[in-house]
């Protein structure tokens, strides 16, 4: 149903992209876990001080988003 609503003249450009990100996609993430997969100090320090950040994150923006609700005025 969805070729219905898309140009016959736009489909190999459509078809070129699909087959062009996939690979693309999967190099990037062979490049990042060659080059990013690094086991040292730092990265261990790191990862042990990040799980804090990943706990509360979500309740940071809340009150966040809270307060600049509160702050800017209803245009309604």
């Amino acid at each position: 149903m969805l070729l219905l609503f898309v140009p016959l003249n736009s489909l190999p450009s459509e078809f070129g992209n699909v087959l062009v990100a996939g690979p693309v996609i999967l190099a990037m993430i062979g490049l990042g876990k060659h080059y990013l997969e690094k086991h040292n100090r730092f990265t261990e320090y790191l990862s042990a001080s990040s799980f804090t950040v990943y706990l509360f994150h979500q309740s940071w923006l809340l009150l966040i988003g809270y307060v600049v609700l509160l702050w800017v005025p209803n245009p309604l």
